[in-house]
């Protein structure tokens, strides 16, 4: 939903419409410093609604300044300088805020801030497309020619301009949108009596709903929680049966939910999000959505579709909150700033295997995040059920 024009009060009684339909800066003034002001910012602080608000150290210096406002999007306090990315901080920071569709840019106490880092503050709003609220706690007037308006103005806009954050979906919902999907999938599957490859035309590596593992993890990738992944699994049985299809599974027992997930939930997402190097923090994404090996891994080509990726044997899902980090990635494909390309080009293959290796397990030791199960060779040529391999052997579908 577009942001409404916000009308700033300026010296003298004047009013300046601040446009919403392009990116702006407008100081957000708060001459009394009252708590209230603070308490109600920081409050509207929320990645899923493209908002952020920093609360920069005082007379931060423009490096410190970054630092804290990669801070405020999830990234570790030592990021920069664990992940050996320091110097490329300011770009990094760009690409993080186009990267996680950031709108809103709120910075406290901005009125401690030297002009050259506010004019710097102000270069960055315009690169990355946002709309800059530096937030003047102080009786002078604010120094830079932008339109001004009271800090509470400035916190209606924001609540206007953020939609209403979504209850969580009922077991009922769930299940009918698992349903429907399943449903959807079993039309389009195959099943010939041989898994993975068998009749696979060398042409072809993959086609829509071609090896049980790639199926498994498109009916459940999206389960925030191991009850909604049981219901999902109920649901794409009930799916398939109603086109006549089996889709059998194991027993579905704390070992066997264990082994599918859930992949990204919501700790996961925020022990995720403290990587500041696209590169690792998307490789990291990458192995978790489809437990792949390296160098399938390594197969994989550029493309901007952070929604689903052909890879090994099938079409594997990437759920909307772990988009972002994919995402950002892909904004560093023509300028990668730290390290290399996430994926190298043709004839870099050996290379890129061992770049997603390392870059994956650095970004698990990083993160405390638990490294997948690598999928390994079968028949020589074509890969293991990647997705969840354990699970996925047992697992079938036959007609009716």
């Amino acid at each position: 939903m577009a942001a409404p024009a916000v009308v700033a009060a300026v010296p003298g009684g004047a009013t300046e419409p601040v446009a919403a339909d392009r990116p702006r800066v407008s100081w957000a003034l708060d001459p009394r410093d009252d708590t209230a002001c603070m308490r109600g910012l920081q409050d509207l602080h929320d990645l899923a609604a493209g908002q952020v608000v920093c609360h920069p150290r005082p007379g931060a210096t423009w490096p410190a300044l970054v630092e804290d406002l990669l801070r405020a999007l999830g990234k570790h306090p030592q990021a920069l300088t664990r992940e050996r990315c320091t110097r490329h901080g300011p770009h990094l920071l760009r690409v993080w805020l186009r990267a996680e569709q950031i709108r809103h840019l709120v910075v406290l106490r901005a009125h401690r801030l030297c002009p050259t880092v506010l004019a710097r503050l102000v270069e960055l709003a315009a690169d990355a497309d946002v709309t800059l609220w530096p937030v003047w706690h102080h009786r002078d007037t604010a120094p830079l020619p932008h339109p001004r308006t009271g800090w509470a103005a400035v916190v209606d806009a924001l609540l206007a301009d953020t939609a209403a954050a979504p209850c969580p979906p009922t077991g009922h919902a769930v299940y009918v949108a698992a349903f429907a999907a399943a449903r959807q999938e079993a039309r389009t599957w195959r099943p010939d009596g041989h898994r993975l490859g068998w009749r696979l035309p060398p042409t072809s590596h993959a086609w829509p709903g071609c090896d049980v593992g790639a199926l498994l993890q498109r009916l459940t990738i999206d389960a925030a929680t191991p009850a909604e992944l049981r219901i999902r699994l109920r649901a794409a049985q009930d799916g398939f049966a109603s086109e006549h299809r089996q889709l059998t599974l194991p027993e579905l027992n704390p070992a066997t939910l264990a082994v599918l997930g859930p992949r990204f939930d919501p700790a996961t997402i925020t022990q995720l999000r403290q990587l500041v190097c696209p590169v690792t923090a998307a490789a990291v994404v990458l192995a978790l959505a489809t437990d792949a090996a390296s160098r399938f891994l390594a197969h994989h080509r550029h493309s901007a579709d952070t929604e689903q990726i052909t890879l090994l044997a099938g079409q594997y899902r990437i759920p909307s909150a772990a988009r972002p980090l994919l995402r950002a990635a892909i904004e560093t494909h023509d300028n990668p700033g730290p390290g290399q390309l996430l994926f190298g080009q043709p004839g870099d293959l050996h290379l890129s295997v061992q770049r997603l290796a390392h870059r994956v397990a650095r970004g698990c030791t990083l993160t405390g995040t638990r490294p997948p199960p690598a999928a390994r060779p079968l028949y020589g040529y074509h890969p293991a059920a990647p997705f969840a391999a354990a699970v996925a052997q047992t697992a079938s579908v036959t007609n009716l």
